[in-house]
């Protein structure tokens, strides 16, 4: 199976597709997460027929160097379809990636006990408020191996309004070998991972905004 993985080097963040199951380390995530499932290294089990209709994408289009720049992001080698998971919603109703196929998507992975996911939050709100209206765009917050329950709580104290995934089996987390969080991934209306990082950003920056605006009413 195909996947997506951040690799750290000299010569900063690359991201390349890799064609093994081995796992390539980023980082290691902080030390209060130890009570959290680990992420597999082996094959997610998912239905492959889904899986396979969802990579059988379009040939991708040249990514945009001033959008993943705007955004502070990397762009991701070859431009592979999106890897398809399902995961649940605040509500329990189960989705899957491969549902918001034709709006350009941003992925960001998170949990509640990480300071860096809670400090870029408040701009992640102000994102999305700015752009929830946008017909062509959505923006996913997946938490993974976390308690429903947990979770709830903490998005209903923070107040937080956009949308939010629960990965607790880490099929997502797995499928993108997330191992640092926050990490992120622009996915175009075609369904092609553009670009991704590791790290904490400002995402209501005006350049932000805009450019994913553009990037969602490009035709």
């Amino acid at each position: 199976m195909k996947r997506v993985y951040l690799i750290w080097g000299g010569a900063g963040l690359a991201v390349v597709l890799v064609l093994t199951l081995g796992l390539v380390f980023l980082g290691t995530k902080p030390s209060a997460a130890t009570s959290q499932a680990p992420v597999s290294d082996s094959p997610t089990a998912q239905d492959s027929s889904s899986n396979a209709a969802v990579q059988a994408a379009d040939p991708a289009p040249a990514a945009s160097s001033d959008v993943l720049s705007a955004l502070g992001l990397e762009p991701v080698q070859g431009n592979p379809a999106l890897l398809n998971f399902k995961a649940q919603t605040l509500d329990g109703k189960t989705v899957e990636l491969a549902d918001y196929k034709g709006k350009v998507i941003l992925l960001n992975f998170w949990a509640t006990w990480c300071p860096p996911c809670r400090a870029e939050m408040p701009t992640i709100e102000k994102l999305y408020q700015a752009l929830k209206n946008e017909q062509n765009f959505v923006f996913l917050a997946v938490d993974a191996h976390e308690k429903p329950a947990q979770v709830k709580s903490f998005i209903q104290k923070t107040g937080y309004s956009f949308p939010v995934l629960l990965d607790t089996t880490g099929e997502a987390d797995a499928e993108y070998s997330v191992q640092a969080i926050p990490t992120t991934y622009l996915i175009d209306r075609s369904g092609h991972v553009l670009g991704g990082a590791a790290g904490g950003r400002q995402w209501d920056r005006p350049e932000v905004i805009q450019a994913i605006k553009d990037l969602a009413q490009a035709r």
